[in-house]
């Protein structure tokens, strides 16, 4: 498990870029870290892999939202994770540099899937399904001892629940936070 650990980040240091993709380790400690120390300020958590275009698209709708918003404060977290054979690294590296390169988003190379682990019981999905997802968190939300539930959440798989996504919808949502 280790050596696993070893080869995500070398990958994610030999891969060339500007945006960080920091790899998470099976407890998933940097990414929790820096969701509580944003509490202060509205959050959205992502769980996406780095070669769906469907996830690329709702990535790129997010970073349009952003665009409109830019003195907006809210934090955000993409978790990359491995959930097609062509998924790896490197292209989360580049997912990160060219869907949702906006300053205020952390990007994470979920290579041991925490985020789908710790949210599939809360969001009612079994874990291999848990991915393709937007979490939107309030301020004064932390992350305890298991995933908090989101204030409100959006998939874009088809699932049979959660609210399908959409760049509109989502934006409506997050309006009121944004200002």
């Amino acid at each position: 498990m280790k050596n696993l650990l070893l080869l995500s980040v070398l990958l994610a240091t030999a891969v060339p870029g500007d945006r960080p993709v920091t790899p998470l380790t099976v407890q998933g400690e940097s990414f929790v870290q820096r969701f509580n120390q944003a509490e202060e300020v509205p959050r959205v958590v992502g769980i996406f892999s780095p070669t769906c275009g469907h996830c690329l698209q709702a990535c790129s709708d997010f970073e349009e939202i952003l665009e409109r918003y830019p003195e907006a404060q809210i934090e955000s977290f993409i978790l990359w994770a491995p959930y097609s054979e062509l998924d790896n690294v490197g292209q989360a590296k580049r997912a990160a540099e060219g869907y949702v390169p906006d300053s205020r988003v952390q990007h994470f190379w979920d290579v041991w899937k925490f985020g789908s682990r710790s949210y599939s019981e809360r969001l009612r999905i079994v874990p291999e399904d848990t991915w393709g997802v937007f979490l939107f968190y309030a301020p004064g939300v932390k992350w305890e001892e298991e995933a908090p539930k989101p204030t409100f959440w959006m998939q874009n798989r088809s699932l049979r629940v959660g609210t399908p996504f959409s760049k509109k919808g989502f934006e409506a949502k997050l309006k009121k936070w944004l200002r």
